[in-house]
């Protein structure tokens, strides 16, 4: 029977920690303590560095009460030191959880690790302290402060901390502290055994819907998680052999990312040899979001937000790469929702910048006269279907037409970051087949199933799929030839020459015919 939770806040005090930041986490930590303040909870603060103390035990907690253990935090020094991480690991588990210092055998028992940087400790190792941790059934948090987690490496020692992914959080600075101290104190009461009022579903991944969205790479499985977190949605990574997984969301948002959606759609972008996920979050502030997360987590670059309550911004993406060198040049972003007179659904067209930022500078509209169109409801790269050398892109209006459906076609501008607007070819529905409805959909650009190096197109309706096929470039050249290359000026009437014979002249045509496009007859 499980009473209480039990809570151990354990801080790094290593000589890497300023005075003023080492200020700004004991004040966040005091900040916590008031959070968490509750009939059957209990606190204890643990400082770490090359020694191990004890700043309150669960028992001082208990006796002294929060107001009197809240000033022997601020009043504890700075010892400075080394970062041994593992050995403050256990001494939490067998010394602060220990039943003399007022720990409760049957109480929930939670670790939360706050540190700036990895561990240096050569006395003991993270396997050993994590399966003492697991052995105890600690739900542990670990929370990383810095530029220090920007690595790989980094952020993995931070998934060791933490008994699960989802418990990992990441802030650029100790003064980006308090932007995730909302969510985790609401993911510390949504643990069983508190009987503490909170906003906190009991549901984490439960109902996350995974897979709603995925992308494979080399490296990794990446799936969309849109119910995670009371719908603030997510995404789930996997890498490694054996797998592992680790949860990408924004966790600094607090309770603004909630009914966000993210990973509602995603889409692989490519940048100096990495890899990036584009991910939307359509209902992100009733207007939606597009950010790009690197990989094991941690946002990139600026995010692009909506602009109109209800277009669903970010409800559908794809990437682009116009000049073929491996490296995404163009994201494009729906919003099939948005209205604006008697045109609905737009696409954003946005340049992939270094660093992960996105800059958009042009905006696609479907034809005017279909208010609720939801044009930008599917989007698919084409490859180059003109011979130009650049990547070109489909995208679906499966609304238009009163609902039965139209497919756009747009060029890419070679040596530009922009797509030709306005569009090169409509494809209606009606003019396929008088049965057709929601034409448009869904878009599947990457295929060549007849076989004749042409892109083929497969585009979703209501029970059904059509695929359309590409018809080969052709360029026509034609040149022209005399014979003689000079007319003579002295037989005006072209009645013979001084030979006596009959004046001629010949004119030769001549036409070429070359493929541009790839494949085909």
């Amino acid at each position: 029977c499980i009473s209480g939770v039990d809570v151990a806040i354990l801080y790094d005090d290593s000589l890497s920690i300023r005075p003023d930041d080492f200020t700004l986490m004991k004040q966040f930590i005091g900040k916590l303590l008031r959070a968490l303040a509750g009939p059957r909870v209990q606190i204890a603060v643990v400082q770490f560095s090359s020694h191990i103390n004890h700043v309150f035990t669960f028992a001082d907690y208990v006796t002294k009460g929060l107001e009197a253990v809240e000033q022997d935090l601020m009043a504890f020094p700075h010892l400075k030191g080394n970062t041994h991480t593992p050995s403050a690991i256990l001494f939490t588990v067998k010394q602060t959880f220990a039943p003399e210092h007022g720990a409760r055998s049957h109480a929930k028992k939670l670790l939360i690790v706050l540190t700036d940087g990895q561990s240096t400790d050569t006395r003991n190792f993270f396997p050993q302290a994590i399966q003492a941790a697991n052995n105890m059934g600690l739900v542990r948090y670990a929370i990383g402060v810095g530029k220090a987690f920007s690595t790989s490496e980094a952020r993995q020692e931070l998934l060791t901390i933490a008994s699960r992914a989802e418990n990992v959080f990441q802030v650029g600075s100790f003064s980006a502290l308090s932007t995730i101290q909302e969510q985790l104190r609401e993911k510390i009461f949504a643990i069983e055994g508190t009987a503490q009022v909170s906003n906190a579903s009991s549901f984490q991944l439960e109902l996350s819907q995974g897979g709603f969205s995925a992308l494979l790479t080399p490296e990794a499985v990446v799936v969309g998680a849109v119910g995670a977190y009371d719908w603030a949605g997510g995404l789930e990574e996997w890498s490694g052999d054996p797998p592992l997984a680790a949860f990408i969301n924004e966790s600094s948002l607090g309770q603004e990312a909630k009914d966000s959606y993210l990973g509602y759609a995603m889409a692989l972008a490519r940048q100096g040899g990495r890899f990036l996920y584009v991910a939307g979050a359509p209902r992100f502030g009733h207007v939606g979001r597009v950010a790009v997360f690197q990989r094991h987590g941690g946002r990139v670059g600026d995010s692009v937000q909506g602009e109109q309550v209800g277009a669903s911004f970010g409800a559908e993406l794809c990437t682009l790469d116009l000049d073929g060198d491996g490296d995404t040049d163009l994201v494009l972003i729906g919003a099939p929702g948005h209205q604006n007179r008697s045109r609905g659904g737009l696409v954003r067209v946005c340049a992939l910048r270094d660093g992960g930022s996105l800059s958009c500078a042009q905006t696609l509209w479907g034809s005017p006269g279909d208010g609720l169109g939801r044009f930008g409801a599917a989007l698919g790269p084409l490859g180059d279907v003109n011979g130009d050398g650049a990547g070109d892109v489909a995208i679906g209006a499966p609304m238009e037409d009163e609902g039965r459906g139209a497919l756009y076609i747009f060029l890419a501008e070679p040596g530009r970051l922009a797509l030709r607007d306005p569009h090169s070819q409509r494809i209606s529905a009606w003019s396929l087949s008088p049965a057709l409805r929601f034409f448009g959909q869904s878009v599947q650009g990457r295929l060549d199933l007849s076989g004749d190096g042409l892109t083929d197109v497969a585009v979703g309706a209501l029970g059904r799929a059509v695929l359309l096929r590409s018809r080969p470039v052709i360029s026509v050249s034609c040149s022209m030839v005399p014979n003689p290359t000079l007319i003579p000026l002295d037989n005006v009437g072209c009645t013979g020459g001084a030979g006596g014979g009959t004046g001629q002249f010949a004119l030769t045509l001549c036409f070429n015919l070359s493929q541009i496009s790839l494949g085909g007859p």
